[in-house]
Parts: structure tokens; sequence; C-alpha cells
């Protein structure tokens, strides 16, 4: 439905639609579709906004690909608590300690509130990497 609307209306979504249509993928799990949303994104007069970028660490995160998010984190040029917490929650879920403890920055002080930290711990499901 994505490519068809904008293609048959001659529209282009801006930094909003891009962010809700990550946030639509990253719920339904829909990889691929993100994937597409992720591409158009790329190649997009709003390529630059990190509400957008954030979005999508938090979606590559719920559909278990950390690393790929973690890709895109490093290309949000204002890195924020969001941005940081998507980050660190997807390898959390993934149940990635390691990848928890390295993506942590040495500054993080009052960064990551106290919730998140625990998202960290909580897992039982931890492997290396």
């Amino acid at each position: 439905m994505f490519p068809a609307m904008f293609k048959q209306e001659g529209l282009q979504p801006d930094h909003y639609v891009f962010a809700c249509l990550v946030k639509a993928c990253a719920i339904l799990g829909a990889i691929k579709q993100g994937n597409q949303v992720h591409a158009s994104f790329i190649v997009s007069p709003v390529s630059d906004d990190d509400v957008v970028k954030s979005s999508l660490v938090d979606m590559y995160a719920k559909c278990g690909l950390p690393d790929i998010g973690h890709v895109v984190f490093d290309l949000i040029s204002s890195k924020n608590t969001i941005s940081w917490t998507a980050l660190i929650s997807g390898y959390a879920q993934s149940g990635r300690k390691i990848g928890c403890y390295s993506a942590i920055p040495e500054n993080a002080n009052g960064e990551l509130t106290f919730l998140d930290s625990m998202d960290i711990w909580a897992g039982t499901k931890w492997t290396l990497g």
C-alpha cells in the first residue's frame, strides 16, 4: 500500500509519516515493509531526521535485528535519551548482554532511566555478542 499510495498520488511523505510507518512496522514485526520504508526514507528530503532514525532503531530492535539498529543509531546526529533507550532496549530484548554493555556510553550519567537498566537485567535468555 505504501509504495502505491505515493506513486499513484505523487505524494512525498514527511518525517511524521515516516515515523508513523516505521512504528506500525515495528508493532507488526513487519521487517520487509520496514526495510522498504527505510529505503524510501534514505532517499527522501527528510533523510536527516533523527526522530525517524530513532524509530528505525526501535523497529529493528523489535524485529530482532539490534545490530542493524545500531548501524542506524550511529547515523543519528543528536543522540538523546530516546535514541539511547531504543538501542539498549533492543539489545536487552534480544538477550544480548554484551551488546547492552558496549552500547552504554561512558558519559550516560542521567541519560538512562532506572527502568531501562532493569530491562537489561530482567531478561532470562542471555547470549554473548
